[in-house]
């Protein structure tokens, strides 16, 4: 049945919308994912150049507005983590911040994945995650033995 209904190009792009909200983080999600799921019945419907054109401006909105947000927390969230939540969990300021760029890229993403699958480039595109699978192994390999696994 997925199969039958993976090749509508409707129905693809509102397949690659469902994973991606179950697992979006709250911050991203504010931002990217209302517009994304907003302007996706015009990225499957138009020419695939119109798709692209809007990603990128999509892209770009969101992306200042999450880059505002991951400001936001570099410059305030070491105080407001201790002041909400203790000053037992003032640690975890850094890895916030260690993680704040993926945020971005992965707000970044949930508009250009859909326009690089439309245009039959999904080698590429998994490519793109096996990258980013590869280096968070490496990176869990490096960083945790060093400051463990809290």
């Amino acid at each position: 049945m997925i199969s039958r209904a993976a090749r509508s190009e409707h129905v693809s792009g509102w397949l690659f919308v469902a994973p991606d909200s179950m697992g979006a983080g709250v911050g991203r999600a504010l931002f990217t994912d209302a517009v994304a799921i907003a302007i996706l019945p015009r990225q499957v419907a138009g020419s695939l150049r119109d798709a692209a054109a809007l990603a990128v401006r999509a892209a770009r909105v969101t992306g200042l507005l999450a880059f505002s947000a991951a400001a936001f927390w570099v410059l305030a969230g070491g105080p407001l983590i201790s002041l909400v939540f203790g000053q037992d969990f003032a640690p975890a300021y850094l890895p916030l911040c260690l993680l704040l760029p993926g945020v971005l890229f992965m707000g970044v993403q949930r508009f250009t994945g859909a326009v690089v699958l439309r245009a039959g480039s999904a080698w590429g595109y998994a490519a793109i995650y096996a990258l980013s699978l590869g280096c968070n192994g490496a990176l869990n390999l490096w960083w945790i033995p060093m400051w463990g696994p809290a």
